[in-house]
């Protein structure tokens, strides 16, 4: 779905409400640059922790709802960790011996390891324990999207009716982030744990991994960004929905790296805003 670029001055401000807090939007139009090299179409949003401002290559489009696919883990685990379905992040789940495409997939696994990868399988066994009605009532309850599971207990993420924007996917995470979600200080403590970048932590979920019905596109949330002047706990969102077919760099294009993901620093006036 292609949208159309807004040209928008710098200075520039969107006023957004928040469920905590109104703050703003700036628009930051040279990062859909990093979007146009790649060939896709997409929407960056950044969260800046301290200064409570927004910076987005696309502020209008923020509000436009996606599938969350791998992204959904995040809640998912909290929700099966509540619901008592696994103990804890080193609780095991036996490996349903079909062997499947990602080669990492392809053995037992417990919630720590599962998240690293986005193990498809193991998540859909998770939803099939926790079930619908327990599913619905944590979606729910936690202001997730539109809150749709529809009839596919464990594929509603991925190819399903749940759709939620970078907008309300920031405010979730602020959410999680101060512990303003009705679970257990020590559920969120352990996913907390779990997504968090570093020595001996797993990786967050960073791709659509799991999603083979969608066409290949790139989502991250949660990732902590540093400051080129010392750090600042940061929580952005991006979403990304790739051209035609026709006007793709071919079949390498769904292993291609993210926009956001190159490792240039990218600045907004004299500020840098982000670097890896």
């Amino acid at each position: 779905m292609r949208f159309a670029r807004f040209a928008i001055a710098a200075a520039l401000a969107v006023a957004i409400l928040s469920p905590a807090s109104a703050f703003t939007v700036e628009p930051v139009p040279e990062w859909n640059l990093i979007f146009d090299r790649h060939r896709v179409t997409g929407v960056a949003l950044v969260y800046d922790d301290a200064a409570d401002r927004c910076y987005s290559s696309a502020p209008m489009r923020i509000y436009d709802r996606f599938l969350p696919a791998s992204t959904f883990t995040i809640l998912h685990s909290l929700i099966a960790l509540e619901t008592g379905v696994v103990s804890d992040e080193t609780h095991v789940i036996p490996w349903d011996r079909t062997e499947r495409d990602v080669a990492a997939w392809n053995r037992d696994m417990n919630m720590q390891e599962a998240i690293a990868c986005s193990a498809v399988w193991f998540y859909q066994e998770l939803a099939r324990r926790i079930g619908r009605e327990r599913m619905e009532d944590w979606i729910n309850r936690s202001n997730y999207g539109n809150g749709e599971t529809g009839d596919e207990i464990d594929s509603f993420w991925l190819d399903g009716k749940l759709r939620i924007s970078p907008l309300e996917q920031l405010n979730f995470m602020r959410r999680f982030k101060t512990g303003n979600l009705r679970f257990s200080k020590r559920n969120m403590d352990i996913v907390r744990n779990i997504i968090v970048r570093g020595k001996k932590r797993a990786r967050p979920p960073a791709r659509q991994n799991g999603n083979r019905h969608a066409p290949p596109a790139a989502h991250g949330l949660g990732r902590r960004i540093r400051r080129k002047h010392g750090t600042n706990p940061l929580l952005r969102h991006r979403h990304g929905t790739p051209r035609p077919e026709s006007d793709r760099l071919g079949a390498r294009s769904r292993h291609a790296e993210h926009p956001l993901r190159t490792g240039r620093i990218l600045k907004y006036g004299k500020r840098t805003i982000l670097e890896r």
